[in-house]
């Protein structure tokens, strides 16, 4: 499969385009960010004992998580634009669907965890919220 960074782009050994240099820092960049966002994350899936949800997770890191998963889909929809005639022709191989599944069902399932786990630390906040003020009530001391 081959995936055209930028088309019509004059490539000589003096001359590169700014895009492309724009696509190598977030390919380098973006995967840091999301693996930071992923080890931090981790606390809030363990059990309820061991959570702490007094910390937390930087708006940096959820953005940064969720734009390394849009830059995932943007990388395969890219490579579909840039080889659309061959596909329309049938002139494809399995291969290229195979490596553009690789890559877009991760994509699609952090950018469905990134946005599970913002409504999963609501609700624990809001359980242990109720379940604080229970404690009030009946007067347990922790």
């Amino acid at each position: 499969m081959s995936f055209v960074i930028v088309e019509d782009a004059e490539f000589s050994k003096n001359k590169i385009p700014v895009l492309v240099y724009a696509y190598i820092v977030l390919a380098i960049i973006l995967p840091i960010i999301n693996i930071i966002y992923q080890i931090r994350s981790f606390r809030f899936y363990r059990k309820v004992s061991k959570q702490n949800l007094d910390k937390k997770l930087s708006k940096f890191l959820w953005i940064g998580s969720a734009s390394f998963n849009a830059f995932l889909l943007f990388l395969v929809a890219q490579g579909i634009y840039n080889n659309w005639n061959r596909y329309l022709s049938l002139d494809y191989k399995s291969d290229d669907f195979l490596f553009m599944s690789i890559i877009f069902f991760p994509a699609l399932l952090g950018l469905l965890e990134v946005s599970l786990l913002k409504k999963r630390i609501k609700q624990l906040k809001i359980k242990r919220g109720i379940k604080e003020e229970i404690d009030d009530i009946r007067g347990v001391e922790k």
